[in-house]
């Protein structure tokens, strides 16, 4: 039973962390070669791999949602007898949370977390509601979709905001999100959200800047 108390213990320290916004105590809990991977079809979705992006996915993530308050209510450990500190848990859990537009939403889900000496190395999230709630958590709308000349004209004026004086092809363009880190190609539906507004030529530009590719459009 040692083991199960160990688990239970690091999974509710990772989570009590995330409540009290204590990001370095939370990333204490994580290895270096540590895989996040988040549900749904979003820009923020998709798979992080190594412990600098997944921190930068997480700072992201208490700055999208100011206020926030993960409640465990069942932990299942595989391994009651694990004395090494490896062995996989699943934590049920509710989140209340208002984010930066000041709507305040509620979810349930399950996380997986697969611990290698008492560090977590792979950690999966299955949410309930990835529908319309989820993405109003992301402060992510469906639009209706522009014409052909409303498309053009929304890109050429991101691009002439920020390369005024640079003749370009906009279609050879990248669109970056300031607030989610994520690049897409001017075509992508993601691109039109009003904090897209930084502009790279190459993928290699973006991802120097610290931009990840978007999972919808994959530029």
């Amino acid at each position: 039973m040692i083991g199960a108390l160990i688990a239970k213990y690091k999974i509710n320290h990772a989570f009590d962390a995330l409540n009290r916004r204590d990001f370095e105590a939370f990333l204490s809990d994580w290895r270096d070669d540590c895989t996040f991977i988040y549900p749904g079809n979003l820009p923020v979705s998709g798979k992080f791999e190594g412990k600098e992006e997944i921190a930068k996915w997480f700072r992201n993530f208490l700055d999208q949602f100011p206020k926030l308050t993960f409640t465990v209510k069942n932990l299942c450990v595989d391994n009651v007898f694990d004395f090494i500190g490896t062995n996989t848990v699943a934590a049920h859990w509710d989140i209340n949370y208002t984010n930066r537009d000041g709507k305040e939403i509620q979810n349930s889900g399950v996380t997986v977390i697969k611990i290698k000496f008492g560090k977590a190395e792979l950690v999966t999230d299955y949410i309930f509601d990835t529908d319309e709630k989820f993405k109003a958590a992301w402060s992510v709308t469906e639009k209706s979709s522009p014409t052909v000349s409303q498309e053009i004209e929304s890109v050429e004026t991101v691009l002439e905001k920020n390369i005024p004086d640079t003749p370009t092809d906009d279609t050879s363009k990248l669109i970056g999100n300031t607030g989610t880190l994520v690049f897409h190609s001017s075509g992508c539906k993601y691109s039109k959200s009003k904090k897209c507004t930084a502009v790279f030529s190459t993928r290699e530009e973006a991802i120097q800047k610290g931009y990840k590719s978007c999972g919808t459009c994959k530029p």
